[in-house]
């Protein structure tokens, strides 16, 4: 009995800690993120690719990515700001999606993150 109680105990201890750095972990890459969204709206196409992983380099050079942002704004308007942020992870990558107001439409802007924090992924839907 005694060696369930200090269990749970230690328990009651090591979640909360637990939680927090996951917690902090989670703040981190939610920044990161907003640092990379201001990049695409500042138009530094350069800067943001540079946080590309190889597949990312392959499948969208800097060139299109200039073109699919200036594409989303001639469809959507200019870009007013971000409403919120989600974060989650599936299947091994971390994703925050960014619920963005522009001035005809709101738009999801989903980055995906591998194991070192590279862009696996980059995607632009209309927001539900």
């Amino acid at each position: 009995m005694r060696l369930q109680i200090a269990f749970l105990m230690a328990l009651l201890i090591i979640f909360p800690a637990m939680s927090s750095a996951l917690q902090d972990e989670n703040n981190d890459l939610i920044e990161f993120a907003e640092g990379l969204l201001e990049l695409l709206v500042e138009e530094d196409f350069d800067s943001f690719a540079a946080h590309f992983d190889e597949q990312m380099n392959a499948a969208l050079p800097v060139e299109q990515l200039a073109q699919t942002w200036q594409g989303l704004l001639i469809q959507v308007g200019k870009f007013n700001g971000k409403i919120e942020e989600q974060s989650l992870t599936q299947q091994g990558y971390d994703i925050v999606i960014f619920l963005c107001e522009f001035e005809n439409a709101n738009i999801n802007v989903q980055l995906v993150f591998n194991e070192e924090k590279d862009i696996s992924g980059l995607f632009f839907r209309p927001a539900e």
